[in-house]
């Protein structure tokens, strides 16, 4: 899993070198393209309401207000354009992109033909950066007038009539009125997106209902999964045209073997709905190709860094069904850290050190969601530490990754068994061959590793954590 920073709230849009160059020094090595840096929400407004305000017939008003609307772009675009070159030369890799999301009555102002436009130009951006995401928004219609954006409760079904041949999203909004997000509007993109060598990621969203934020596009993860697959297998017969029209000239040539449709899970989005992260991702499954990282309060959208939000019970937020679900599909995408509203609220002398802080947590992610994949990387293992940690690795993954044995600096523990496994001198480590792996089981992670240092070994040395352990196996449970 790569932890990639979004840049929101930490760079200047207009000059932003300063911004990536604290990013690179707190250690990070990719970096996402959150478009929504340059394209705020009154931006966004604006500009829609400059692609379609005309009223004198519907073509017409898109071809007169579009030039406006392309203006703001380029502009957006050219400091788009010198950020990404900001970050190459700070060493950091663009890894996603973030489509500017348009929330609440904005939406009004911003017709699905801007919204197209908007995301093809986006598409365009990451091909041009070499960016292998791209994050977008949820396009939505109500019945034939366009309007509405909103909604909930989706099902997969055809829509025969006038559109016999598309499939799209049905679903029922609160006012009783259906709501339908069509796949003709992602089949338009899959083109650009094939073109450009972009994997085209949905994502689940919020919704405003009377001032209260409810489950909204996507938020099923058993028939967002199903929409994807609609959606893929679509794109593959499109995919199929375009190949026979490049082999006979009859279009440009393609990027072809590229998956153009996956899926982004906002963690935030899902603590104001309340959802189970764990079920959300096994649903998934290798759909699921990136993550949000960030945190709130669960009723208000924001962006915070993980673990942020507590309570007098502990944590509010389900990161441990996120990091178990995430270990056991072993999701290897990026994983994005949003925290611009945190940073913006830290005082600015203390702004590097959060930078370093964040930096720590992204790399507690990655280790906690890695553990079983690092397991699996060595052929023989051994264990430091015999105590309840040791015996939860036992319980947990012992019969899948089983160590030779393990051992303790408590002499009164040598020659004892533990779950099964025997306890032996640290010593015995001398005498394991190179390749072996000793994963240490103890809290005391820097003196144990100092200690092996002092010893001359030359094995890998891994950390093993019982924090989050699977699910359906707690010992308590058991019992």
């Amino acid at each position: 899993m790569d932890i990639v920073c979004s840049p929101k709230g930490i760079i200047n849009t207009e000059r932003p070198g300063r911004g990536a160059a604290a990013m690179a020094r707190a250690g990070f090595e990719n970096v996402a393209l959150d478009f929504g840096a340059w394209w705020d929400g009154r931006a966004l407004k604006n500009a829609g309401q400059d692609y379609t305000n005309q009223t004198d017939g519907i073509k017409r008003g898109m071809e007169g207000e579009r030039g406006r609307a392309a203006q703001g772009g380029a502009v957006r675009g050219a400091l788009v354009g010198h950020a990404c070159a900001e970050f190459e030369k700070n060493g950091m890799r663009v890894a996603i992109a973030i489509a500017p999301g348009i929330e609440g009555r904005d939406k009004r102002a911003c017709s699905n033909e801007f919204l197209l436009w908007l995301v093809e130009e986006c598409i365009r951006t990451c091909g041009k950066a070499g960016c292998p995401y791209l994050v977008i928004p949820a396009f939505s219609t109500r019945g034939a007038d366009g309007e509405g954006m909103d909604g909930s409760a989706f099902s997969a079904r055809g829509t025969g009539g006038e559109n016999d041949g598309e499939f799209a999203f049905s679903e029922r909004g609160a006012d009783g009125g259906d709501l339908e997000i069509r796949a003709s509007c992602y089949q338009r993109l899959a083109y650009v997106a094939r073109e450009n060598g972009v994997t085209l990621l949905l994502k689940n969203e919020c919704r405003d209902l009377n001032g209260h934020l409810v489950r909204g596009a996507f938020c099923d993860a058993k028939e967002a999964a199903e929409f994807l697959d609609l959606l893929n297998a679509e794109a593959k017969n499109q995919a199929r045209i375009q190949e026979q029209d490049a082999r006979t000239g009859g279009s440009r040539g393609i990027k072809a073997c590229v998956p153009i449709f996956g899926f982004c899970l906002d963690a935030g989005v899902c603590n104001i709905c309340g959802q189970n992260m764990y079920d959300f991702v096994h649903e998934l499954g290798n759909r699921l190709k990136a993550v949000v990282l960030c945190d709130n309060d669960g009723r208000a959208e924001c962006s915070l860094l993980p673990f942020a939000n507590v309570g007098a019970f502990g944590l509010r937020t389900d990161w441990r069904g996120l990091i178990c679900g995430l270990r056991e599909i072993d999701f290897d995408g990026p994983a994005v850290l949003r925290f611009s509203d945190s940073f913006c609220a830290t005082p600015g002398i203390l702004r590097a050190k959060y930078l370093d802080f964040a930096k720590s947590m992204g790399d507690y992610f990655q280790w906690q969601v890695g553990q079983r994949r690092v397991l699996a990387k060595y052929r023989n293992r051994v264990l430091f530490g015999a105590g309840n940690m040791c015996r939860n690795y036992m319980q947990y993954y012992g019969g899948e990754f089983p160590p030779l044995f393990t051992c303790d600096n408590d002499k009164r523990l040598w020659g004892t068994r533990l779950e099964g496994l025997m306890v032996k001198d640290p010593e015995e480590l001398r005498g394991l061959p190179k390749d072996c792996a000793i994963f240490i089981c103890n809290i005391y992670y820097e003196e144990i590793a100092e200690q092996l240092r002092g010893m001359g070994l030359e094995n890998p040395v891994e950390y093993f954590n019982d924090e989050y352990l699977p699910f359906g196996r707690d010992w308590k449970w058991r019992k």
